[in-house]
Formats: structure tokens, sequence, C-alpha cells
């Protein structure tokens, strides 16, 4: 497969694609990005090694080589106690209801049965 230009990257970088021609896993596709100076990376988070700070690649989606806005991590924005004057809510980690896991494992319908002679 030809190698093509990463506009996402700085210039020089490469990116290409090779879909797997037997096994089991055949017709998936790898993704590969190549320096400038003509490194093979794998991996996005061998790519983010690489870079170190000199780009920022919480928005880039490894797969697509493209910037993804929607990929910005939470992580990112600013911890603690945050309050959104528009809303009017209080945004804290702390207030938020525990999550329900198991409900997915369920699927069969649930009977609540309620008695009627006082008993809780």
């Amino acid at each position: 497969m030809a190698t093509t230009d990463c506009p996402a990257l700085p210039k020089g970088w490469k990116r290409e694609e090779i879909i797997r021609k037997n096994g089991l896993s055949s017709g998936k596709i790898d993704v590969f990005y190549y320096s400038p100076s003509g490194k093979r990376f794998r991996s996005k988070p061998q790519l983010a090694r690489f870079l170190g700070d000199a780009v920022d690649l919480s928005t880039f989606d490894y797969r697509t080589g493209k910037i993804n806005s929607l990929l910005l991590r939470k992580s990112k924005r600013q911890r603690g106690t945050q309050f959104d004057y528009n809303r009017g809510i209080r945004n804290d980690a702390s207030l938020v209801p525990p999550i329900r896991q198991t409900a997915s494992i369920f699927k069969q319908p649930v009977t609540v049965i309620k008695s009627t002679d006082g008993e809780n």
C-alpha cells in the first residue's frame, strides 16, 4: 500500500493503511505512521512518546489520521467543583448518584411485588 501525507501531523509525516490478507483477523486494517526520518509507529501511545509535548495529540484520531474535537478528554478540563452559571447546576463529582452497573446483565423483565398488609 502507498503512504499518504498526514496533514494533522507536522510536515513530512506519512500515514499508511495495510489490510490483513489472512488469518482470523483478515480484512482488518492496520494503520501505521512514519516520521520524516522514516521511523514507523504502530499505536497512538508510541506516537505520543516520540513526539512528547511538541504536538498535542489529545484530539488526534489515530485510526483516521484526522483531528476530532470529540476526543477531547475530560481529564484535560479543570478538576474540582465548577459552577455553570448558564444552567444554575453545581457540577461536582461527589453529587453524582452511583450508577447501577448490573442492570444490563438481566435480560428478563423484573416483577415488583408490593405488600398490601402494611409490612415493608
